[in-house]
């Protein structure tokens, strides 16, 4: 019965390993994403403000508010891996 726990533990670790590999490279590509949305200055007040059309024929069910906001969230989640990333980067294999 414990062989049976050690490969079910072995397997989630193998699992957890590679969507914490895959949550990095994807908040590396979303980090970049965010410095084009500041330095294109699409956020609120900026001069390419992303607009309501534009966003709407992107995503039909959205506003530029819906953008800004969702790119808000966005930060604060890199802002939480950034500052637990040495975690992540201690189990990379």
């Amino acid at each position: 019965m414990a062989q049976s726990y050690v490969q079910q533990q072995t397997n989630w670790i193998t699992q957890f390993q590679q969507l914490s590999m895959q949550l990095l490279e994807i908040a590396d590509k979303l980090e970049t994403s965010t410095g084009t949305f500041s330095d294109q200055q699409f956020g609120t007040g900026g001069a390419n403000a992303i607009t309501d059309p534009t966003a709407t024929a992107a995503i039909p069910q959205a506003i530029a508010q819906t953008i800004w906001s969702a790119e808000g969230a966005v930060v604060a989640i890199l802002g939480t891996i950034a500052s637990n990333r040495g975690y992540l980067e201690a189990i990379r294999p």
